[in-house]
């Protein structure tokens, strides 16, 4: 998981999208939920980038009744 708010190794505001996608690689997962707020700046940054690093990958958003859009998975295609 990607959470936006605070960054994928640590602090507010530490996230990278490169380094997100480098993490991604090494550890091959199924997916990524990256949560948080579309509006924040980082965001849409976090999952074009993903989105780019993976082509194949299927996107869905995750809604709150309350909040609205809370975050996006993106379920990679696997490999044969």
């Amino acid at each position: 998981m990607v959470d936006v708010r605070c960054g994928a190794r640590g602090g507010p505001g530490n996230v990278d999208a490169d380094s997100v996608v480098t993490d991604v690689e090494k550890l091959d997962p199924d997916a990524v939920l990256v949560w948080g707020a579309p509006a924040h700046a980082k965001y849409p940054g976090v999952v074009s980038r993903l989105q780019h690093a993976h082509p194949g990958a299927s996107t869905s958003g995750i809604s709150d009744p309350i909040k609205g859009n809370v975050g996006t998975l993106i379920l990679f295609k696997r490999r044969a």
